[in-house]
């Protein structure tokens, strides 16, 4: 369970709260400030834990690394709030993972002195190990608390190293599309958001420049029979930036991924070097056209607790778990961090969202003059998330694997927009409150 920080929003505590319109969250008046950023890479010491991500593997070991596994963390701060980021080529941020790197950052009142928005590049080639119950360790191989603890203890390094070097930078955010990598893999021919979303950083000592982009392609590429540690084409996205010569650091973030698979432009097998370098090349063509900017309006967003419907987690299309049962798999509460940059909200779910739904949170998000960012495995795991009318078609594996029920697509939705119209009023707060101290 994530704990209260003083930047944060207060928790939501009634049941039904996504159908509230975002009433119960509140901050602090704040203003604009002038902008620190620092980032920081940690690579991953792997063991020969089991790899996550493929029920096939049926918890086989790691048999080598094929690349380099990293956390990617990037500090934000003004004089008024602090956010810190985080990217790991994992298949997700499990809570016990995420729990351990708050506790790693305690200061000494024992609660983090700043929200994190946790994130991952969804490998299906990362370290396993760390899922605690029956359902997590079929994808995950058989619970080893040293891969809990080395994982986070990389998460912790890299979160100081960040930190500790932050310096004044302007920022500003590339809203691109790629639609050539990306695929409705849970309807043939189905729409997709192919949104590809990148928060540009430029240190002003050195001109050196820090990327972190989502994108909502499942990294997918490697099937299951692949027993090698690798990144897939978020690893050959990140590297290609950073060889480049124009980035000194990039990151990745997993998008909306839940109705997305990779795809080549020419109906070939997908390739993770293909994709990564092609996404790459989209981002670098585009860097120079980036408005940055020195101030910005940081809103650091940590909701914890937030109550869910009765979860049904099925086990396979004719059985499902009583929801009692189910809640020995999951505390029944969620979290959702985030954080916004004047009009730019970047909020991270415990879903796998569907790209099906996501075009009309952004498209509701701007009638508030919002530019709505979204990315998923933020420090839980509650399945996918789909339009209510595809819940029933057991043939979907997306359908199976969807916890909230028929109406999860409408819960989420509601979810999103609340947070999306209370980040909308804090910001028009806070450039009234600018604008009368000017």
């Amino acid at each position: 369970m994530a704990r209260r920080h003083p930047t944060t929003t207060a928790h939501a505590r009634r049941s039904h709260w996504p159908g509230h319109s975002g009433a119960e969250l509140r901050r602090r008046p704040k203003q604009s400030g002038k902008l620190e950023a620092g980032w920081a890479a940690r690579e991953f010491k792997l063991e020969d834990w089991p790899l996550a991500g493929y029920g096939a593997r049926r918890g086989a070991r790691s048999a080598g690394q094929r690349d380099p596994l990293f956390a990617r963390c990037v500090f934000l701060r003004t004089e008024h709030a602090a956010a810190l980021i985080v990217c790991t080529d994992l298949l997700l941020v499990h809570p016990e993972v995420a729990a351990a790197v708050e506790r790693g950052l305690a200061g000494p009142d024992g609660n983090t002195p700043w929200p994190i928005l946790f994130t991952s590049t969804h490998t299906h080639c990362g370290p396993g190990a760390w899922g605690r119950n029956w359902l997590e360790e079929s994808v995950t191989g058989p619970h080893d608390p040293e891969a809990t603890r080395r994982l986070a203890s990389a998460i912790v390094e890299c979160a100081a190293a960040a930190v500790s070097g932050a310096q004044p930078a302007a920022w500003g955010w590339l809203d691109l599309v790629a639609p050539a990598h990306l695929r409705n893999r849970t309807l043939a021919g189905g729409p997709v958001d192919a949104s590809l979303e990148t928060l540009v950083l430029r240190r002003k000592a050195d001109g050196a420049r820090a990327l972190v982009s989502l994108y909502g392609a499942h990294a997918t590429c490697l099937p299951s029979s692949v027993l090698e540690y690798a990144g897939d084409y978020p690893g050959h996205f990140v590297q290609a930036l950073e060889t480049g010569g124009s980035v000194e650091f990039a990151a990745f973030a997993a998008g909306v991924v839940g109705s997305h698979s990779p795809k080549m432009p020419d109906g070939t097998k997908a390739d993770p070097e293909r994709i990564g370098n092609d996404l790459a090349g989209i981002v670098s063509s585009a860097l120079e056209t980036a408005v940055l900017r020195e101030t910005a309006d940081l809103r650091a967003i940590s909701l914890a607790s937030l109550p869910l419907p009765p979860l049904r987690v099925r086990l396979n299309r004719a059985l499902r778990l009583a929801p009692a049962t189910s809640r020995l798999l999951h505390p029944g509460t969620t979290r959702i961090a985030g954080l916004g940059l004047d009009e730019h909200l970047w909020l991270g779910l415990p879903f796998e969202l569907s790209g099906m739904l996501s075009p009309a949170m952004r498209a509701k998000a701007r009638t508030l003059n919002v530019e709505l960012h979204l990315s998923c495995f933020c420090g839980d795991y509650l399945g996918y998330v789909l339009p209510d009318d595809l819940y029933a078609d057991h043939s979907l594996y997306e359908a199976q694997m969807n916890f909230l029920g028929p109406g999860g697509g409408s819960f989420v939705t509601r979810l999103v927009n609340g947070v999306t119209e209370s980040a909308a009023g804090a910001h028009r707060k806070n450039q009234m409150h600018t604008t009368e101290e000017a």
